[in-house]
């Protein structure tokens, strides 16, 4: 899935690299990845935008943002907890 993703970033389209990780980040346990993905396609694709303060980070700040909120819905969820993770 890692090899998948980053290959991606490169040839794939953004929404389909944008699925896989999603997907990812649902199935796995700790899926680091998602955050190391947007912040390749940060330094590869983004520019400094004035309506997020010249940040080029944005997607980066969102994926961290959307780890952290995933991590914590599985902590609450009573069926995360007996589910048999990949990535232990």
């Amino acid at each position: 899935m890692d090899i998948i993703l980053f290959i991606g970033a490169f040839t794939l389209p953004f929404w389909l690299v944008v699925m896989l990780a999603l997907l990812g980040l649902i199935y796995f346990k700790n899926f680091y990845e998602f955050i190391a993905v947007f912040l390749l396609h940060d330094f590869l694709y983004a520019v400094p935008e004035a309506r997020f303060g010249g940040s080029v980070f944005v997607l980066t700040i969102i994926s961290v943002i959307a780890y952290l909120i995933t991590v914590y819905i599985k902590k609450k969820i009573i069926i995360s907890e007996s589910q048999n993770y990949v990535s232990s």
